[in-house]
């Protein structure tokens, strides 16, 4: 056997200090604490394995035979691409992150290991240094690692191929608890980079379109500085939608006043309904869709102020009625260039543009000074097999089927989704980078790491009586800021728009300078195909010119054109990264890649120009209704004024204003009723407002042409939304906007045929989901031994794809129970899956590899794909753990020698 080799231990040690010293320091203090036994084995190779004991269980950590040979079998069957980033959870004695990085130099490898005493034995053994060198190499030897920052630097990679996972499986069956615990961390921080990268590739343009309609408001609202620290030495209730919300209204309308109460707009609905009022209620969703949250209840609005991002959706800002409305942008964006208009500005720097509601009322809480935040009605999790609160406008439906399960407030697992989970992670970073004191009121629900539980009863009965009043201080901060000018705001959009397009014209340059340098690279090329002294200078200029682009930007308040490109960067990226990985001494990726930077210039400058459009068709409209208001305050006839009003309220449906043009048409129509033009502007105004009722009623007797405008197809826009909700993969969370859309059209049109069937195929469908989600939450109420009995009674039943159904999501709730893997396995193996089927049963053996029964299994399917040996070493293995038992197995095996 191999002694204890003094150099490679010291090797290791000397390039741990020097690469990673927060490492070596975590990994002494760790040490003393781990009780993990390992004995030191010699293999037939004259290789090192190990016996490792923990607790009352001990395996065999290597290959007695050949580790190396284990490790090379094991990486083949990983499917690892050219620089991807994937986690290795237990890295054993290293010999499979070994051969990860001599295969592949270009992968981002996250090493997890539960124990330092198996790090220190790799150490001692192992030469390392291949793995301790790599800047590509993370160890983490705990759960406190930053996870999220490894996700967010590796975002293009994330975006090219996901993250995958290898579980070691000695380790995974030694520290069980310790690996699930990482699966779940790392899941989390998955899904909020994945949440990053849709919003990068799906959200931003219509972010930067909502901004654009959304100018016209904002200039009328306050931004949010005006409530820095209004609440000093009061605490916030931050108040959710989640289903324990119900358990806390009760108890805030007690002591009401006590506290200042801001509510996520989903959770308005349900508040007014149990008339619990808000201080004040914040909003962030980009979606269409999101309007539905509060149409119902949006004529209750107007005594509750409202706080927005600056690229929420327009209806929800310019229907709502309360005037105190509060908004926060981007500090490099064109509105920060005309922060001088607010006099001050409150942003969010360390916040990403398009965070959730969660987070933002988290936000408002902090900005306005508040002494403690308590949490409410944020389960981030199905409680009691429910999403949200009751009374929701839009009642939201669970899905088991794609359901993560989390640690709940309790230590129990309880399901949740990748959304929730998500919000979840990004919120408690916040709340850790946060001095104010946070709890958490909810008795159920998932576990928000950092946070304290709290009793709401106790924590607000021990307050003393508040006799400032809330709302007449969010009124006074109102009144009392600073709001734009209309003449003044078209004086600096002016200047801001010359500014974008100095900025665009000296990008243009960079662009054409780039054009040069690739056509001065093909005279080089013609000299030596080979990145010569010259070609790279070249190149180096280019690159120097390019990094100037951002600042260029940013100088000219300009970074709402990230919205516009966000996701044809990431595709440039991921294109210059796949360069890098293929590199050579060859000038044709010199090529490419500077037609890759061209294109990354050229897109930054047409979207500046499409921004400096944009904001010059904002001024143009600010001109007309400053001129049309101005002459409106003069003596004017009725015909004139009805002509001054229908101007107003043309440009204000045009700009989609469709508040101020309903009033400036309903004024205009009190002097001619019968004025067709104001009656059909009045029209669309009022689809824009979803007040479809009231809009057909007004036109049933004009004569309308059907495709005058995009308003008046409006039915058939339903329609397509509806038959899109239905027909998507997971309908089930669309089915009550659907059924919404088909409502709306059948208010009007009772007979509609098409409307109809999609209310009854929408309908249906729901009932039937509904259904079966209320049986798999039945079934899911269980331990792990009844879950296997309750699949068994499901196989036996002949409800094989309900018991496949049910399996997969138990699976979830218990990665690590093998007969939950072997059940399904098996069902895999009766559809004709052999690869599902194969894949599971090994997968269950790594965790029960004492059980017979899987091996047979698994050696039937080596028979049935041809694999003989394979076959017979699995046999052979369960024959020769009970011969008497399992005698039927002596004439395959000697079939199977045949072979």
């Amino acid at each position: 056997m191999k002694s204890e080799s003094y150099d490679i231990l010291k090797n290791n040690l000397s390039i741990l200090q020097k690469k990673n010293p927060n490492l070596l320091e975590k990994f002494y203090s760790l040490l003393p604490s781990d009780d993990t036994e390992i004995t030191i084995l010699e293999t037939k190779s004259k290789d090192v394995s190990a016996i490792v004991k923990k607790s009352d269980i001990e395996l065999l950590l290597h290959s007695l035979l050949n580790p190396w040979t284990e490790a090379q079998d094991i990486f083949k069957g990983m499917n690892i691409k050219i620089g991807e980033l994937r986690v290795i959870m237990g890295m054993g004695l290293g010999y499979l992150p070994l051969e990860i990085i001599r295969n592949n130099k270009n992968i981002v490898l996250l090493i997890i290991e539960a124990s330092p005493k198996i790090f220190e034995a790799a150490l001692k053994y192992i030469d390392l240094r291949q793995i301790l060198e790599s800047d590509k190499v993370i160890i983490y030897l705990s759960l406190e690692g930053n996870f999220e920052k490894i996700l967010s630097q590796n975002i293009i990679t994330l975006n090219r191929y996901g993250l995958s996972i290898t579980n070691y499986s000695p380790e995974m069956k030694l520290f069980s608890n310790f690996y699930q615990k990482a699966e779940i961390i790392l899941t989390e921080h998955l899904n909020a980079a994945i949440t990053s990268i849709a919003s990068q590739k799906l959200i931003g343009k219509i972010f930067y379109d909502n901004l654009i309609i959304n100018t016209s408001s904002i200039l009328k609202s306050a931004n949010i500085a005006a409530l820095k620290n209004s609440m000093e030495g009061l605490p916030a209730i931050v108040i959710g939608a989640g289903p324990s919300l119900e358990d806390s209204i009760p108890i805030l309308k007690k002591f009401y006043n006590k506290a200042f109460l801001v509510a996520v707009d989903s959770a308005l609905p349900v508040l007014i309904k149990n008339e619990l009022i808000p201080h004040i209620v914040v909003t962030v969703d980009y979606s269409e869709e999101c309007y539905e949250k509060i149409r119902g209840i949006i004529n209750h609005t107007n005594k509750i102020p409202l706080f927005y991002v600056d690229g929420v959706n327009p209806l929800t800002v310019k229907s709502y009625k309360c005037l105190e409305k509060f908004f926060i942008s981007n500090p490099n964006g064109f509105l920060a260039g005309m922060i001088d208009l607010w006099g001050e500005w409150g942003y969010r720097s360390e916040i990403d543009d398009m965070i959730g509601v969660a987070h933002l009322a988290f936000f408002m809480a902090v900005h306005s000074g508040v002494s403690n935040i308590i949490l409410t009605g944020f389960d981030f999790a199905y409680t009691d097999f429910a999403s949200h609160a009751k009374g929701m406008s839009i009642p939201v439906t669970i899905n088991l089927d794609d359901c993560q399960w989390i640690e709940g407030i309790d230590g129990n697992i309880v399901p949740s989704m990748s959304q929730f989970v998500s919000i979840k992670t990004i919120l408690e970073g916040f709340i850790k980078n946060s001095q104010i004191p946070c709890f958490n009121a909810n008795k159920k629900g998932a576990k928000i790491n950092g946070v304290p539980c709290c009793d709401l009863d106790f924590f607000l009965s021990s307050l003393p009586d508040n006799n400032r009043n809330i709302a007449k201080i969010i009124s006074t901060c109102f009144k009392n800021s600073k709001k734009p000018d209309i003449s003044a705001s078209i004086t600096i959009l002016n200047i801001i728009i010359k500014k974008i397009k100095k900025g665009a014209s000296e990008i243009q340059k960079i662009c054409d300078f780039t054009e040069k340098s690739i056509k001065a690279l093909k005279k080089e090329q013609k000299i030596k195909n080979i990145i010569t002294p010259e070609a790279a200078k070249i190149f180096n200029r280019v690159t120097s010119e390019t990094d100037k682009v951002p600042d260029i930007i940013r100088s000219c308040h300009a970074y709402d054109i990230y919205h516009i490109i966000g996701e044809d960067l990431m595709h440039l990226e991921s294109e210059l990264q796949k360069l890098h990985e293929v590199l050579n001494d060859s000038l044709e990726n010199f090529f490419i890649a500077l037609k890759i930077i061209k294109k990354n210039i050229e897109i930054r400058e047409k979207a500046l120009n499409k921004l400096a459009n944009d904001l010059n068709k904002i001024a143009e409209r600010l001109s007309k209704e400053k001129y049309l208001l101005e002459k409106i305050k003069k003596q004017q006839s009725d015909s004139q004024k009805k002509k001054i009003l229908n101007e107003l309220g043309n440009i204000y449906v045009q700009h989609k204003d469709p508040e101020e043009a309903e009033y400036a048409l309903k004024e205009s129509l009190k002097i001619n009723n019968n004025d067709k033009a104001a009656l059909l502007l009045l029209y669309r105004a009022l689809i824009q407002k979803q007040k479809y009722r009231e809009a057909n009623d007004l036109i049933k007797n004009l004569n309308l042409k059907s495709n005058a405008c995009e308003e008046y197809n409006w039915v058939e826009k339903k329609l397509q939304q509806a038959q899109k909700h239905i027909n998507i993969i997971a309908s089930f969370i669309n089915l009550p906007l659907a059924i919404t859309y088909c409502k709306d059209i059948l208010s009007c049109y009772p007979e509609h045929e098409e409307a109809k069937k999609l209310l009854l195929e929408a309908t249906n469908k729901a009932s039937s989901y509904q259904t079966d989600m209320t049986r798999l939450a039945d079934l899911l109420a269980c331990n792990e031994e009844e879950g296997i009995m309750r699949a068994d009674k499901l196989i036996e039943n002949k409800k094989l794809d309900f018991a496949e159904r049910f399996l997969k999501i138990f699976i979830r709730k218990y990665p690590l129970s093998g007969l939950a893997k072997e059940r399904l396995g098996l069902l895999k193996f009766d559809k004709g899956d052999m690869e599902s089927a194969e894949r599971l049963l090994i997968q269950a053996i790594s965790i029960s590899p004492d059980r017979p029964e899987t091996k047979i299994h698994l050696g039937s399917i080596y028979v049935e794909k041809g694999r003989f040996k394979e076959a017979y070493n699995y046999l052979l293995e369960a024959y020769n753990s009970n011969p008497q038992k399992f005698s039927y197995l002596r004439e395959i095996l000697l079939k199977l020698q045949g072979e």
